[in-house]
């Protein structure tokens, strides 16, 4: 009996002394993804690439977004811009999108991120962003739709292909959908 009690014992302490050391790796994963970041962010300063745009009709969340680009420390490398919503013509139809003033758009874009304007503004919502777009993007930008398993998003990225046949798109696997836009290889 004392035996079995020293071998359990034994056991528990492996499995202790296992679980500290999983959460000490654990640990310097961390440490190892702080350190990349960090030189990521370096690099950026460095070669002064990596310019973000981050646009918001609703005040709310463009402050919740400066919030979290403070606390990362990204302040340099990111433009938060206001543009509220208005009347937008694309192919001859008016839509409710973002005020084009307000962008000034000076560089070419080679990742859009395409989550707004809200469904709530109305059918199609996000559907201006490709034709109002497509003339900044970069030859090898590219477009990615959120929320793209709603019937919405799979209608807007319908369109666009048929309007921008140089464009195809791939929906990777994602929690509520994405679709991936960007003009065929050459």
């Amino acid at each position: 009996k004392a035996a079995d009690r020293q071998a359990k014992a034994a056991d528990r302490q492996q499995k202790a002394g296992g679980r500290t050391k999983a959460a000490g790796q654990k640990q310097n994963r961390q440490d190892r993804a702080g350190q990349y970041v960090d030189k990521r962010q370096d690099n950026q300063e460095k070669n002064g690439r990596g310019r973000v745009m981050s646009v918001d009709h609703d005040p709310g969340w463009l402050e919740r977004t400066e919030r979290l680009v403070k606390g990362h420390g990204l302040t340099e490398q990111v433009t938060l811009v206001h543009a509220g919503l208005t009347a937008v013509e694309v192919n001859g139809k008016c839509w409710t999108w973002y005020d084009l003033e307000a962008l000034r758009l000076s560089a070419q874009i080679d990742l859009l991120v395409v989550d707004g304007p809200p469904i709530t503004t109305g059918p199609l919502a996000r559907y201006p962003a490709l034709p109002v777009l497509s003339p900044h993007l970069a030859q090898r930008a590219v477009v990615m739709v959120d929320d793209a398993d709603r019937p919405d998003e799979q209608e807007i990225v319908t369109n666009w292909l048929r309007e921008f046949p140089d464009f195809v798109a791939a929906h990777p696997e994602t929690e509520k959908g994405c679709a991936v836009v960007q003009r065929r290889d050459e």
